[in-house]
């Protein structure tokens, strides 16, 4: 896989695999969140219609969760499924099981 830049502002890297494109994105700054785990990547489908968020923990471990976004909703992230009580102990481990948990995320995303 390589990762290119799309041309929508702000840049949003990209990486390109056979089946689709997936963007990658990274959300909070750690200073500002809390209590709250950290979304490292954000990994949508090619249509930035669906995405699954995986999270770093305060513990140090990680997780991952579904979103849907709609139109009708204005564009706001509706979460699918809460994968989060699921605790893994690295993010590649994290990634493999939204691989296996989410089908369409499977389709586009090889581990």
């Amino acid at each position: 896989m390589k990762s290119v830049l799309t041309s929508n502002p702000p840049a949003v890297p990209v990486i390109a695999s056979a089946a689709r494109d997936v963007a990658v994105m990274n959300s909070q700054i750690p200073e500002q969140r809390g209590n709250r785990p950290v979304v490292l990547t954000s990994l949508e489908d090619a249509e930035g219609f669906r995405c699954v968020d995986i999270f770093l923990r305060l513990d140090g471990t990680f997780g991952f969760k579904e979103f849907r976004r709609d139109p009708e909703d204005a564009g706001h992230w509706t979460l699918v499924s809460d994968f989060s009580r699921l605790v893994y102990l690295t993010k590649g481990d994290a990634l493999k099981a939204a691989t296996e948990n989410v089908s369409w995320f499977a389709a586009i995303h090889k581990t």
